[in-house]
């Protein structure tokens, strides 16, 4: 139910938080890198026997696939700047959206493309119990009895006729919805920093109240104390005659004050010793809740890894980022080139080279 607030949050972080944009700006390094995964075709005769002519058709026709304005609608993506807004996309999110055009609708000679979809489309407030005319729906994913997606229930911003919100069905054939599942019977995805959002908040909001008692500290030298207690009389900090009272200072300076008045200093106490390891827990935290991240590649602390501490920490990483690897190829890059190359194939635009 709250899984709308959960996103919202894990993108205020994305703008609001340099530790979850870091994380972001990995995750893309890590499971796509500077370019999209490269095609291998494995075209044969017969066993033993590769047909190479067809092997480089499909290679060079998925690359000029791949160019921009030709893999998605928009014509503001490559295939490798897809792939990345993909994964990133399910990061912050949990889940990636895209709807599939095919034949004409496709808008290229291979008659397939993509189109990436924001999934706050997805009308996550709309949930049924399945009876015996009307299938299940859990936030806005129509399954069968089976639990295998059908349809998926769009946003339209209108009204019905009894004033409630309406939602366009949309076939689960013609959309690929994909995340990580973490549990049994899941629908929909979860940002992958949801561990880490508390840690990410208290982190930031200590180091901000840190920041400005430091800052008030700095600002606020001290006070003037009269004899009785009584406050200085009002309207003379303008004044130049003598015995006025003193309201700015600058620095290297010293200020005549009037008589019988004490001066009391401010002793702040931010900076201190204690602020630097209490942020270091907290960042530690944070990175243990992040897929794939750890402390000294998440914050930039390299100060007190050794070659064997860093090696093992990159190397538990490596593992984590390689299951990810799977997953997106099982999810994404598998369904993604049967559809192209058997809508290329039909429309013939794989051609050997005579």
């Amino acid at each position: 139910n709250d899984l709308d607030a959960l996103r919202h949050r894990s993108r205020t972080l994305e703008g609001d938080n340099d530790f979850a944009r870091r994380y972001l700006d990995l995750v893309e390094t890590n499971l796509i890198g500077e370019a999209a995964p490269r095609l291998v075709s494995l075209v044969d005769n017969a066993p033993g026997n590769p047909d190479t002519g067809a092997r480089a058709a499909i290679v060079r026709a998925w690359a000029e696939w791949g160019k921009p304005g030709t893999c998605e609608v928009s014509g503001q993506y490559s295939w490798t700047g897809l792939c990345q807004a993909i994964v990133r996309a399910t990061a912050r999110d949990g889940e990636a959206l895209v709807y599939r055009r095919y034949g004409r609708a496709a808008g290229n000679k291979f008659g397939y493309s993509l189109q990436l979809l924001d999934v706050d489309r997805l009308a996550t407030w709309k949930n049924q119990p399945a009876d015996g005319t009307k299938n299940a729906i859990v936030a806005g994913v129509e399954v069968d009895s089976m639990g295998r997606p059908l349809a998926y229930h769009f946003n339209t911003g209108q009204r019905s006729a009894a004033n409630d919100r309406a939602t366009d069905r949309i076939g689960a054939d013609a959309v690929l919805h994909r995340f990580v599942l973490q549990r049994p019977e899941q629908r929909r995805g979860i940002p992958w920093c949801h561990a880490a959002m508390l840690s990410m908040y208290y982190a930031g909001e200590f180091a901000l109240s840190a920041l400005l008692a430091a800052k008030q500290g700095a600002d606020t030298l001290g006070f003037f104390v009269s004899p009785d207690g009584t406050p200085p009389p009002i309207g003379e900090e303008a004044s130049d005659e003598a015995g006025a009272r003193v309201a700015t200072s600058a620095p290297g300076t010293w200020e005549t004050i009037p008589v019988g008045y004490d001066v009391r200093s401010i002793d702040s106490k931010y900076p201190n010793e204690v602020f630097a390891p209490f942020l270091k827990s907290a960042y530690q935290r944070m990175a243990s809740g992040l897929p794939g991240s750890s402390y000294p590649e998440l914050c930039n602390d390299y100060e007190a890894v050794n070659f064997s501490s860093i090696r093992a920490a990159v190397l538990s990483g490596r593992d984590e980022w390689r299951k990810r690897q799977q997953w997106f190829a099982t999810a994404w890059l598998e369904p993604v080139f049967a559809d192209w190359l058997r809508m290329s194939l039909a429309s013939g635009a794989i051609l050997l080279d005579n």
